[in-house]
């Protein structure tokens, strides 16, 4: 089994973009707090996160896709 790749410095860019957007555009303030947004995360990858740093590249990828189911597309700036 080969070892997990670590979260890009590109994957991390977007993932904290895509999470501020749509921390934004909730009703609920609790959304931007890093507590809420690291409980979030464990929510997706199936594992306690203490930082969106420590994801492997593949949990980034499933993190990503979900907030771009959710983050409404007026609010998304789009992919570099």
């Amino acid at each position: 089994m080969s070892e997990a790749q670590p979260i890009t410095a590109q994957q991390l860019k977007r993932l904290q973009t895509l999470y501020s957007q749509f921390a934004a555009a909730s009703a609920d303030p609790r959304t931007r707090s890093r507590e809420e947004r690291l409980l979030w995360a464990s929510l997706i990858v199936g594992h306690q996160v203490a930082s969106f740093s420590e994801l492997t590249a593949d949990e980034a990828k499933t993190a990503i896709a979900q907030l771009e189911k959710d983050v409404p597309r007026k609010k998304r700036h789009p992919k570099p």
